[in-house]
């Protein structure tokens, strides 16, 4: 079987690029800087698929793809459920009682909002959560952390601080299979797809 490309924003250990690896099977899975990449590239036909985060079931519409997601002529071809856990992650000498600022995407900030108020963490907004660890890592800093998953903060090395510091148990990030109508055959889309999109 052919192998298709999915094209979703953030780098590996993303939140997105473990949402595309939960749900997909013989496919690329390829990262890309920005939305307007991924829906461009799709649209294009670069890429087969774009796998889109929509709303969180806390922090509620993802407002950086709403705007794409109204002007596209993708069609969405299936529904994905996420649940997500977000992890703090600092430098190896790092304690969490000495933490002054946590970078993160907005979106991961949003749904942590409880933990960091409590903590009277400075939140400083990030393009992704997996680069935020990239980041702590440039800074060099032990006062800084980052929010982001076990993968992404294994993959750069860090310190897990804190672990499931999102604000629901049940936090839940909706994502859209999205492609081009001519491009796709809609009745082998099960074929790509490891797992109940409902699971």
């Amino acid at each position: 079987m052919k192998k298709i490309k999915v094209a979703y924003q953030g780098i590996k250990g993303a939140y997105s690029y473990l949402a595309a690896e939960n749900v997909f099977k013989n496919a690329e899975i390829i990262g890309l800087e920005t939305f307007e990449e991924v829906f461009e590239s799709v649209e294009q036909g670069i890429y087969d698929i774009a796998f889109i985060p929509v709303k969180n079931s806390f922090a509620g519409i993802v407002k950086e793809t709403a705007p794409y997601l109204a002007a596209t002529k993708l069609v969405k071809t299936g529904v994905y459920e996420f649940r997500i856990h977000h992890q703090l992650w600092g430098l190896k000498d790092s304690k969490l009682s000495e933490i002054e600022k946590v970078y993160s995407h907005p979106q991961a900030l949003a749904q942590c909002r409880l933990f960091w108020q409590q903590h009277h963490f400075e939140p400083k907004e990030y393009i992704d959560t997996a680069l935020s660890c990239k980041k702590i890592l440039e800074l060099g800093d032990k006062k800084s952390a980052a929010i982001a998953s076990d993968s992404a903060g294994l993959i750069y090395g860090l310190k897990k601080l804190a672990e499931n510091i999102e604000s629901m148990n049940d936090n839940i990030t909706t994502f859209y299979i999205l492609c081009r109508e001519d491009k796709f055959n809609f009745k082998n889309i099960d074929n790509f797809i490891k797992k109940s999109l409902t699971d």
